[in-house]
């Protein structure tokens, strides 16, 4: 029980999320990373989003470093 959950945007069918659903599965979607940062940096990454300073995702990592 993975409680995953897909959100599509208003006027998304059903067919459009299977489509987009299989073509992630097949490789053919990959997210952008910008960058990969702890979870304690979490205020830092919403100042790079805000400054519009990113060209992908930030990733927020929730385990402690070592």
């Amino acid at each position: 029980m993975r409680r995953l959950r897909v959100i599509g945007a208003a006027g998304t069918s059903l067919t459009d999320v299977e489509k987009a659903l299989n073509a992630a599965r097949r490789g053919k979607i990959r997210a952008i990373i910008h960058r990969t940062m702890p979870l304690r940096e979490a205020a830092e990454a919403h100042r790079i989003i805000e400054q519009n300073q990113l060209s992908g995702k930030i990733i927020l990592d929730p385990t402690p470093a070592e």
